[in-house]
């Protein structure tokens, strides 16, 4: 403002201020409308994050400190070892079972003695233990 009125007089040099500090006001309106748009979109991110379930919360974790090292998906896997996961991620019934955060408890509690026998009695959660086991994604221990 000081400079405004010191210059008011020169009215090219007024023009040009009154120009400059419309650029700069509206640079920093975009800015913050940006960084506006990115928290909004981290948290909705976050919101996703926490609707996926423990266990691919944590190889979310994993893939994220992965690929900040530069590493792709696949590293240290073998061909086979491709096909399989490719054939699993094209498998949209394996994937939702995978994917689903009930049936990541399930499998979690499952390690835990007669919980097992507990779920493949139940008739959902049952179904779908014997579809991952069909996969083999899912082992007993005998």
């Amino acid at each position: 403002q000081e400079a405004m009125a010191k210059f008011k007089i020169q009215p090219a040099i007024a023009d040009f201020l009154h120009e400059v500090c419309g650029v700069m006001g509206e640079h920093f309106t975009k800015l913050g409308e940006e960084q506006d748009q990115k928290r909004k979109s981290q948290s909705g991110n976050q919101r996703d994050v926490d609707k996926i379930g423990p266990l691919a919360q944590e190889a979310l974790k994993k893939e994220t400190k992965r690929q900040s090292k530069g590493g792709t998906l696949s590293d240290g896997m073998s061909r086979e070892e491709r096909k399989r996961m490719d054939s699993i991620l094209a498998d949209e019934e394996l994937t939702s079972i995978l994917m689903d955060s009930d049936m990541q408890r399930v499998m979690q509690e499952c390690a835990l003695p007669g919980r097992m026998q507990h779920f493949m009695n139940h008739p959902s959660y049952g179904q779908k233990l014997r579809r991952l086991m069909a996969a083999g994604l899912l082992k007993v221990a005998s």
